[in-house]
């Protein structure tokens, strides 16, 4: 019977190495990687991209001027999608690091823009009085799964399955695919947005 694989002896193959060699000598790699003090600044990064005026919309762009940054700017990307990055980055976040008073305080305020956003099933554009890009939406749907993984509730799920049935109503359904007019294009009918919703539908 083979001896079974375990992970450093598939490194070590992947690296071209015997089983058992190191892939570099110890004094060139450090002790361990620890990946919490970067994650600590990201976390203040997020917290300070929340506008009080608006709601805690996330601002999504910064302006440079000759090479430096002179001041954040809101985007028609500030909604689904980046406020579904940063709900679902400090949920996990969470996971890393103890949750700090700011850090949760940040968390309740994006979620509830988020979930301010919902309309008819879906993130809607209060700007355009349109539903929000689809990609956006993916983000969106991921950070709703997130969070109710970390702490199902019945609301949740219906939110979820809510939000799941209205894409399908606003998707084209051809054969046994479907795709969305709003991204669509001659090349391709978004297939972008068909990774990013399958992997989601995957895994429910």
């Amino acid at each position: 019977m083979p001896d079974p694989i375990t992970r450093r002896s598939l490194l070590a193959s992947v690296a071209g190495l015997p089983a058992g060699t190191a892939a570099a000598p110890p004094a060139l790699r450090p002790d361990t990687l620890d990946l919490r003090g970067p994650l600590r600044e990201a976390v203040a990064c997020l917290i300070h991209r929340m506008d009080p005026s608006q709601g805690y919309r996330p601002w999504f762009a910064v302006a440079v001027e000759h090479g430096k940054p002179v001041r954040l700017r809101h985007d028609t990307w500030d909604l689904g999608d980046t406020s579904g990055r940063f709900l679902e980055a400090l949920i996990l976040a969470r996971q890393m690091i103890p949750a700090t008073p700011e850090m949760q305080a940040a968390e309740n305020r994006i979620r509830q823009f988020l979930l301010s956003l919902l309309q008819n099933g879906v993130i809607g554009n209060p700007d355009q009085k349109t539903p929000d890009n689809m990609f956006s939406q993916g983000s969106a749907l991921y950070a709703l799964v997130t969070d109710y993984e970390a702490q199902p509730t019945p609301a949740g799920r219906v939110r979820i399955e809510h939000f799941v049935e209205s894409l399908s109503r606003l998707a084209v359904h051809t054969g046994d695919y479907l795709w969305f007019p709003q991204v669509a294009t001659k090349i391709a009918p978004c297939s972008h947005m068909a990774a990013y919703q399958v992997l989601f539908w995957y895994r429910q």
